[in-house]
């Protein structure tokens, strides 16, 4: 689709890159890049998934993308009544999930993160918030304070700690076609072009791409939908927006964990905090990001940390004939004026009681939700159900119910399905395929050593992928025999206890 031009009184920023073309190949050697673009690069890493799936769906140059089962479960949200979640505050910090980077970010020129920033939020009665104990600070406006006041005075911290992004302002690097991040040097040029088998200098051809902000988004895309985004951005071949799931299900299935986004986020590890990134801080919160102050919850599966905000004191105090109030992180006193501090208590914005720290999470309990193999939830209901069975238009006799336990290992290869397919639970709960028909056997071959990949998929069916050539083989399975021969590579047979049929 093609871009809506801006406004033409309105000033659109960009960002200079300088790209080298090979052009008997038609495809993208390397780009060099300056701190402004390599700190959006990086700001990729910082994003929240509910973020990316936001900002994805959005149009730019190029159409809305879905994100495996992470768009669905993101739509599934937007769409769920307040009233199964504990407060208004819930919906927004699902839907807007902040980044614990956000002082990384905030002053990025080509921020995409449309989040709005953290604000606080005192008592709309100062004196509630004078209080020795008991004195409560929010991140999100208009909650119930423990008094019964609305907290809706806002209050800046006294001191910013907004930082000037992720890498040094003198350093420059080089950009792969896969979105690696490189050092600038001349070995890094000669490996790369000895890499790419680049014979013939002469075909290489600069050019200068500007870089705004819809370009950005742009990129965030093809880091997801396009083995090659560099080249797909700047020689705009554009993908088709539905290669998503086939391209990083062939990761998948190779046992290649290495997409766009996985290679620039190794790029870090690559990286000098001496020379190339601003601090040795910053190397580490990219390689481990955690989730935002209070967007964990208590009974957290993941092993996933949280970022804590600093103790934080209400300073009040005079200065002339005002009275002045903001959020310090000592109760160093003034060297003016009268001034008074008193220790604040972070409000958990999941509580609707004024707690300082809920252990509720974000859904109202005890209640009970369809979750479907895309993650679509919805609240449990006859009228849910019966809609659920009609969609997936499967026998009931061949339904079965089981209860598993999902652990550390269950919700990270979830996780992990989840941005790269829209069976999330199939592949996620892919070894639960030994129990699926009862007894415990697992479908394996009879007398041959082959190589088989067994998945479960929706409501029991198996899809067994095999690859290898003019291959006949008797699969034993609780006792059933099931033949079949391959002709050809790559075919993929449905098979339910009773049938087996081509499928592709």
């Amino acid at each position: 689709m093609a871009a809506t031009e801006a406004p033409s009184n309105e000033h659109v920023y960009k960002v200079p890159l300088k790209v080298f073309v090979d052009r008997n190949e038609n495809k993208v050697v390397f780009a060099e890049a300056r701190k402004e673009f390599v700190d959006v690069l990086f700001s990729f890493l910082a994003l929240p998934l509910g973020t990316i799936a936001r900002l994805v769906a959005k149009e730019s140059n190029i159409p809305a993308v879905k994100v495996g089962s992470l768009s669905s479960l993101y739509e599934s949200v937007s769409h769920l009544e307040e009233e199964h979640l504990w407060t208004q505050a819930c919906k927004e910090m699902l839907l807007h999930p902040r980044t614990s980077m956000e002082s990384y970010c905030q002053l990025l020129k080509l921020n995409i993160d449309d989040t709005a920033p953290t604000k606080y939020f005192l008592c709309e009665d100062l004196g509630c918030s004078r209080k020795t104990n008991g004195s409560l600070l929010s991140i999100f406006k208009n909650q119930r304070c423990s008094c019964g006041k609305l907290m809706n005075r806002i209050v800046s911290p006294e001191i910013s700690t907004l930082e000037k992004g992720f890498v040094k302002e003198s350093a420059t690097f080089i950009i792969c076609d896969d979105l690696s991040v490189l050092p600038n040097v001349l070995v890094t040029i000669m490996n790369l072009l000895q890499k790419l088998g680049v014979k013939d200098m002469n075909g290489i051809e600069e050019q200068t791409v500007d870089i705004s902000k819809r370009e950005v988004v742009d990129l965030l895309k093809l880091s997801l939908i396009s083995k090659n985004p560099l080249t797909d951005f700047v020689l705009e071949k554009k993908p088709r927006v539905d290669d998503f799931n086939p391209i990083n299900q062939s990761w998948v299935e190779r046992g290649d964990e290495s997409s766009d986004e996985d290679k620039l986020y190794k790029s870090i590890s690559e990286l000098s905090p001496d020379r190339y990134l601003r601090s040795q801080r910053v190397k580490e919160e990219l390689a481990n990001p955690k989730c935002a102050p209070l967007f964990t919850i208590s009974d957290q599966i993941l092993p996933i940390g949280e970022d804590i905000l600093p103790v934080y004191y209400c300073n009040t105090f005079i200065y002339g004939k005002e009275r002045h109030v903001v959020l310090a992180t000592s109760t160093r006193p003034r060297i003016y004026g009268y001034d008074m501090n008193a220790r604040l208590e972070i409000f958990d914005p999941k509580s609707c009681i004024g707690d300082s720290r809920s252990d509720k999470g974000f859904v109202k309990g005890p209640s009970t939700f369809v979750v479907t193999d895309d993650l679509f939830v919805t609240p449990m209901s006859s009228i849910s159900a019966v809609s659920c069975l009609k969609r997936s238009q499967v026998p009931l006799s061949d339904l079965e119910e089981r209860v598993i336990s999902v652990g550390v290992k269950e919700g990270l290869a979830i996780l992990k399905a989840s941005l790269t397919s829209t069976s999330a639970l199939t592949e996620g709960l892919l070894h639960f395929t030994k129990i699926m028909f009862g007894g415990g056997s697992t479908l394996r071959p009879n007398s041959f050593n082959l190589a088989i990949e067994v998945k479960l998929v929706q409501f029991g069916h198996l899809t067994i992928l095999i690859s290898d050539l003019d291959v006949e083989a008797k699969l034993i399975q609780y006792g059933l025999a099931i033949e079949y021969r391959l002709i050809q590579r790559g075919l993929m047979l449905a098979a339910k206890p009773t049938s087996v049929h081509v499928a592709a």
